[in-house]
């Protein structure tokens, strides 16, 4: 397996001087079946005078969670995100995490216990095989497309929260986190052939490279927010 990821500024941040809002991470573990690995995105609110710092913490604080999982997985995933939200608020220490708020993102696998993902707010992972099968989990309605994201640091529900765990199957697989600076920009029928793009870079010697001068000439005209993807690859033997 290999994973690999970016965030770049979107062009509005570059115009006003901003710095990137969004964050990404990867991690790897050994357990007693073999090695898990996991992949963590956030996006910061730009109105919010500490995103960053809130995005941030956000990615540290998924990462840990995953491995949690993986050391406690009967204990459930309702009290493995209520101890990823006080971690992220003890994170902060001293900082308004009314002024931290962000979405949060995590897809972690694990041999004998399946992937796990989760997510909070605007964003998109994906869950892809190569026989075709697609999978999505989508963090907002589109009937609701117009009202504004749960995050972290804003008032929400524990339900509010998106979990899915898919079992093994013993097949390659293509796991990928997107923020919306990227999600609301792919059409439906795209996807396997972004799915495709992304596991192509992925063969890449510096996959994180390419990546990153993708996101920098992002084709979609008037874009303006930044932009992460993170991505994880079960090679073929």
């Amino acid at each position: 397996m290999t994973s690999f990821g970016c965030s770049v500024t979107g062009p509005g941040n570059i115009k006003r001087s901003f710095d990137c809002q969004d964050a990404w991470g990867r991690r790897s573990w050994r357990v007693a079946a073999g090695i898990a690995s996991a992949i963590a995105i956030a996006d910061g609110m730009g109105s919010k005078s500490k995103s960053r710092v809130g995005a941030h913490a956000a990615k540290n604080c998924a990462l840990k969670a995953a491995r949690r999982w993986t050391e406690h997985p009967t204990v459930g995933t309702d009290w493995l995100i209520r101890w990823l939200e006080a971690e992220w608020r003890y994170s902060l220490a001293t900082h308004d995490p009314k002024e931290c708020c962000t979405t949060c993102w995590l897809i972690v696998s694990a041999p004998d216990l399946g992937i796990l993902v989760m997510g909070l707010g605007d964003g998109l992972a994906i869950l892809a095989e190569d026989n075709g099968t697609l999978e999505c989990v989508f963090g907002r309605d589109p009937e609701n497309y117009a009202n504004e994201t749960v995050a972290l640091g804003t008032p929400h529900k524990a339900s509010d929260w998106k979990v899915r765990l898919f079992p093994e199957n013993g097949r390659n697989r293509t796991a990928i986190l997107a923020t919306d600076g990227v999600a609301d920009d792919l059409l439906d029928d795209k996807l396997s052939s972004f799915v495709a793009w992304i596991r192509s870079t992925g063969e890449l010697k510096n996959p994180g490279r390419g990546l990153r001068r993708a996101l920098g000439r992002w084709p979609v005209e008037a874009h303006s927010d930044d932009k992460t993807i993170a991505a994880m690859l079960w090679k073929k033997h």
